[in-house]
């Protein structure tokens, strides 16, 4: 399970132990969304207008794309990711 929020981080945690696997760093505001693409990568879009793809076995953010003029929301995966 993934989670982010409004402090800016992105939390992987263990359904199994509720403990947290994993913490995410890199937005400069508030999570506002998340997707695991198929391949275990996790998408995640905040207020600071970015979208980041990350690798959810080493915690690297392996992409980051600019373009939005506002913050992102929840995303949907096409059949092609």
């Amino acid at each position: 399970v993934a989670s982010g929020s409004g402090d800016m981080i992105i939390k992987i945690w263990n359904t199994e132990t509720g403990q947290c696997d994993l913490t995410l760093t890199g937005s400069c505001r508030r999570v506002t969304a998340l997707c695991v693409l198929r391949d275990g990568r996790l998408v995640s879009g905040s207020d600071d207008e970015i979208i980041k793809i990350w690798n959810t076995g080493t915690g690297q953010c392996v992409q980051t794309l600019i373009g939005h003029r506002g913050a992102t929301w929840p995303f949907r995966r096409t059949q092609r990711a």
